[in-house]
């Protein structure tokens, strides 16, 4: 069991070695308060102060604010991509190409139906058919863009170029 005395001591220990880490309010740089080496300098409140000889004294200049260091956006790291992964993206980007000539198809016989209804004078009905062929083009740019953008995707973040060299 601790004695009452030695419990005042070990306080006291503690609270002599907390004061003297932490240094005393005195050492801190104000300017033109003496400094203990000249080139000495010290950081406080955002503030480089440094120990300089001016008079014969040995006192702390007026300080520099220290510039904060500019966080730069990085790149996130390219991450270790799973073989399954990297297939899942090609079996999108073939269903992908597989909806394109769908569309190329589908775009061919409804301008050939175009064509069909105006050399018959049916205005109506060749409208409908550009109409079909503007949507069918419309879906063959989205099909594009979105392979486009699965590739880019892939490319842009897996680690392991020999998985994604047949994108």
């Amino acid at each position: 069991m601790v004695k009452k005395s030695e419990r005042l001591s070990i306080v006291a220990l503690i609270a002599i070695a907390t004061l003297i880490l932490s240094g005393s309010p005195s050492s801190a740089a104000i300017p033109g308060s003496n400094c203990p080496k000249i080139g000495a300098t010290m950081s406080v409140g955002g503030y480089r102060y440094s120990c300089v000889k001016s008079a014969g004294k040995l006192v702390w200049n007026s300080g520099s604010k220290i510039q904060a260091a500019k966080k730069v956006a990085s790149k996130p790291a390219k991450v270790s991509c799973t073989a399954l992964q990297i297939s899942s993206a090609n079996d999108y980007i073939a269903n992908r190409n597989d909806l394109i000539r769908l569309y190329n198809s589908q775009l061919s016989d409804d301008s050939n139906s175009a064509q069909q209804a105006v050399a018959t004078g049916n205005y109506v009905g060749a409208t409908q058919f550009r109409q079909s062929m503007q949507m069918d083009q419309s879906n063959i740019a989205r099909a594009n863009t979105q392979i486009s953008s699965v590739r880019q995707f892939i490319q842009g973040n897996c680690a392991d170029e020999s998985l994604i060299a047949g994108l």
